[in-house]
């Protein structure tokens, strides 16, 4: 992944000179402006399904012109933020921008001043683990739903990101259910959905958001099973624009059913015998 990040920086952002790999190798006589790449924390769990790899891109202009860090820094998250990129192993992995790591510094034995960027290089699971959920007629009838409303641009998944997937996409996850009962024969079902977006820019993905928040809001009821005349009740959509849309997911909904069934009585009284005892 890292030689991958590398081809991509040096295409991509014609500011940088170099893009060094490791402290070691990285001296004085650096050309600026220039990277240094260093690998982070290795991350397995949490809500994205696979693996994580965390990685800091310091970025150096000279000293004598600080203000060219700014450029740099947004040259560089455009070339990288959400773009799904290739290894030398044939894996896809997707590139998130997580946000500047402290302030800018003076670097002296370099007459330069860096800035710090963190990003998470992500790749699913593998295929043999993120199998596709087609069992729960739920998931499928909010992806059937979600396709119709976003158009047939965008992939819709349920469950997992599959290996190799490439936005636009989106992926819906089930996160809770509960099951409330109402009287002897029937219930209420109610399961919350996350929906994952992955648009090829930020202004796709908020787009798709509001799309899906605002078709839900006049939805009311989406269809559960066609030509059954049965339906999944929407509520409470929200968007919570603060969290990563591929690895917290950006919309979460709750849809609930009435369940009905048959009491079942158990076996019938045939009859009742009694034998009093002499005392």
């Amino acid at each position: 992944m890292r030689s991958a990040v590398t081809a991509k920086l040096l295409d991509a952002v014609p500011g940088l000179n170099a893009v060094y790999n490791s402290s070691s190798g990285f001296g004085e006589e650096a050309l600026l402006p220039c990277a240094l790449y260093l690998q982070g924390e290795v991350e397995a769990n949490g809500a994205w399904s696979g693996l994580r790899q965390i990685i800091e891109l310091w970025l150096y202009v000279p000293r004598l012109s600080p203000a060219g860090l700014d450029g740099l820094s947004e040259e560089t998250v455009k070339a990288l933020d959400k773009q799904l990129l290739r290894a030398g192993t044939g894996e896809r992995f997707l590139c998130v921008f997580e946000g500047n790591i402290g302030p800018d510094t003076p670097d002296e034995a370099r007459d330069a001043v860096k800035r710090g960027l963190r990003f998470a290089l992500m790749v699913p699971q593998p295929l043999s683990r993120t199998v596709q959920i087609s069992s729960d007629p739920w998931l499928n009838a909010t992806q059937t739903w979600t396709q119709r409303v976003l158009g047939p641009d965008w992939q819709v998944y349920n469950g997992s990101w599959p290996l190799g997937y490439e936005p636009p996409a989106v992926m819906w996850r089930i996160v809770d259910m509960e099951s409330t009962p109402h009287g002897k024969t029937s219930w209420e079902l109610r399961k919350k959905f996350t929906a994952f977006i992955a648009g090829t820019d930020a202004d796709q993905e908020h787009l798709a958001v509001l799309a899906l928040i605002e078709g839900l809001g006049k939805a009311v009821k989406i269809p559960l099973q066609p030509g059954t005349k049965t339906y999944l009740t929407v509520l409470e959509p929200k968007v919570n624009w603060n969290a990563n849309g591929v690895t917290e997911g950006l919309l979460s909904v709750t849809f609930s059913r009435r369940i009905t069934s048959a009491v079942d009585e158990g076996a019938r009284m045939q009859f009742i015998q009694h034998k009093r005892t002499s005392i």
